[in-house]
């Protein structure tokens, strides 16, 4: 945690900053931006980096599901 190590937490409502680490509430952008600025990091910065989470599939193995997926809305969007 980070309390007590940056001022803005005399800002932030230290409860809502609690939630928002636990994940029980999805905090405003304006709330974002008021976290990121003093920690003099971008609001993109708060987030995770997007990881590639098929990367045991080769790009044709890829393009092979892209397919069977297409098919597979194609045929079940019509029942």
């Amino acid at each position: 945690m980070l309390y007590g190590y940056h001022p803005f937490f005399d800002l932030c409502n230290r409860l809502f900053i609690g939630e928002i680490e636990r994940g029980e509430v999805n905090p405003s952008l304006e709330s974002l931006i008021k976290i990121s600025k003093p920690l003099g990091v971008k609001v993109g910065d708060l987030f995770p980096r997007e990881v590639d989470i098929f990367p045991q599939f080769s790009p044709h193995d890829l393009q092979l599901i892209k397919k069977v997926l297409r098919l597979l809305n194609r045929t079940f969007s019509k029942v």
